[in-house]
């Protein structure tokens, strides 16, 4: 898994891109549980890091609705010379979608992507 992740300068807000070849994962779900494992590692108890993967609602979502998302995260959170790749997508999910966390999954043919935002401002 390959990571890009960024900061406001402010500790406001961070983001983090996470993306994988396809077949690493047999499903979005599997593939956002790794994905989170990852950023969490060492932050937080696996107890509690399973807990929040566990309360995620996997809802479908519309490549409209993902672009409009992450490039008003990236307005607010600019990743430098990173763009996340919206080529050929076949399916959209969402796990967190709140005013404080954002958490999207999708993948093309090729590709799994993750998308994590979160603010504390």
């Amino acid at each position: 898994m390959q990571q890009v992740h960024a900061d406001n300068n402010r500790n406001e807000s961070q983001i983090d891109f996470v993306f994988v070849d396809r077949s690493a994962y047999s499903s979005p779900d599997d593939f956002y549980s790794a994905a989170i494992r990852l950023l969490w590692a060492g932050w937080d108890s696996d107890a509690n890091t399973d807990k929040y993967i566990a309360n995620a609602i996997r809802l479908s979502r519309t490549i409209d609705e993902l672009q409009k998302e992450i490039a008003e995260c990236l307005s607010i959170t600019p990743v430098a010379d990173f763009t996340p790749n919206f080529d050929g997508i076949e399916v959209v999910f969402s796990f967190y979608d709140d005013w404080n966390v954002k958490e999207f999954v999708w993948y093309s043919d090729k590709q799994y992507w993750f998308m994590s935002w979160g603010t504390a401002a």
